[in-house]
């Protein structure tokens, strides 16, 4: 379904445009001109505010390092709900709900926080270990070489 607002390509079944956020109207067919489209390109708005929109990047690349830097359990965790929940963001605008599409894209946003806080705390227990294991083994070798 065609936004007559922005001229989005929907999918058939969508209540609101998932660019703009305008109500979409049953099967009209929409004439497009050139100096329309250029018009409406940087239009970001709606009747119903900013439409939220979720960043995958930011959840991908915690995952990533929760993954290969410290097998942060706790952080994949929390990135891959960041992801889960992330992906409902767009399937609630496309019905039309933005609230629950403001509340998922809220979650989505805590849990990607709380994986890059358990990565950050994760990091710190590693620093502190080798502080602790640097700091016994060469005042081990000290000791012995009195």
């Amino acid at each position: 379904m065609i936004c007559n607002r922005c001229y989005y390509n929907n999918e058939d079944n969508s209540v609101f445009c998932v660019k703009c956020g305008e109500k979409l109207e049953e099967k009209k067919k929409v004439q497009i001109q050139n100096s329309q489209v250029q018009n409406t390109n940087n239009i970001n708005t709606n009747n119903m505010g900013n439409v939220p929109t979720y960043n995958i990047a930011n959840a991908i690349v915690a995952l990533v390092i929760s993954l290969s830097c410290c097998s942060n359990i706790i952080g994949i965790v929390f990135a891959i709900l960041s992801i889960v929940e992330g992906s409902k963001v767009s399937q609630f605008v496309r019905f039309g709900d933005m609230a629950s599409a403001n509340a998922s894209l809220i979650q989505a946003k805590k849990w990607v926080k709380y994986a890059w806080i358990s990565l950050a705390i994760w990091v710190g227990v590693i620093i502190v270990f080798y502080i602790i294991y640097f700091v016994f083994i060469f005042g081990i070798v000290a000791i012995t070489e009195l």
